[in-house]
């Protein structure tokens, strides 16, 4: 991903058609190795209470959202079929931290309303995510340092916002809550880590660990189209 990155960068001088690039490389990688009953997708989301998110680089569904959209143009998603979302940037700045930070919250105040009927199942620490999606945030390549993030993040005093950050050159923070949840942390010590994480491994693998481990899966229930008619 890092060679494609430079072979983009190469070839591209508009930073509009890099980004795609970059976007297009990143749902692919995800569609790889995410489980099979989750789709990749970009564009909007709304929920029952006409609220809209922003255009998401990446959309997650799972299999009960019905597939109307095309995979190459942005779509229009119904909240209780979406899995996780996320944003791909290149290069990650201070003003494009603050930016996310906003985008994420904004995204927080959709709610979900799971199907009546609907089977999950989920740790106690995890159920939010059920109504609020994990947001997450990739960067090839960061201006800032993991501590800064970290430091930025907790000045917000922000509960619903993004749950984790990903850069493929420094390393990653995760939000885990209480640290009892079906994905956990824990320092050199051994010891149980709570609240927001961070680790300067850069394995894209924990991405993907964490994504399975906490979006919501639910079986069943009636269409998630049907209320929005």
């Amino acid at each position: 991903m890092i060679i494609n990155l430079e072979e983009v960068r190469a070839k591209l001088n508009h930073a509009g058609n890099k980004g795609d690039c970059i976007e297009d490389d990143f749902r692919i990688f995800l569609s790889k190795y995410l489980p099979k009953r989750v789709t990749i997708h970009h564009g909007e989301i709304i929920d029952r209470y006409d609220n809209r998110s922003k255009q998401m680089d990446i959309v997650i569904m799972n299999d009960n959202h019905p597939s109307l959209f095309d995979s190459n143009s942005p779509g229009l998603f119904f909240i209780e079929g979406v899995a996780a979302v996320g944003e791909v940037k290149t290069a990650l700045t201070s003003v494009e931290l603050s930016n996310i930070i906003d985008n994420s919250k904004g995204f927080k105040q959709l709610k979900a309303i799971q199907p009546q009927g609907a089977l999950f199942t989920t740790t106690a620490s995890e159920h939010h995510y059920y109504i609020n999606p994990p947001y997450f945030l990739v960067a090839y390549e960061s201006q800032l340092t993991l501590e800064t993030i970290y430091n930025k993040i907790l000045e917000s005093k922000e509960v619903k916002m993004l749950d984790a950050i990903f850069l493929l050159d420094r390393g990653y923070l995760i939000n885990v809550g209480d640290g009892q949840g079906s994905f956990r942390m824990v320092d050199s010590n051994k010891k149980q880590l709570s609240g927001w994480s961070l680790n300067s491994s850069n394995e894209l693998a924990v991405l993907v660990m964490w994504l399975s481990s906490v979006m919501p899966y639910t079986i069943g229930g009636m269409p998630v189209i049907l209320p929005y008619f």
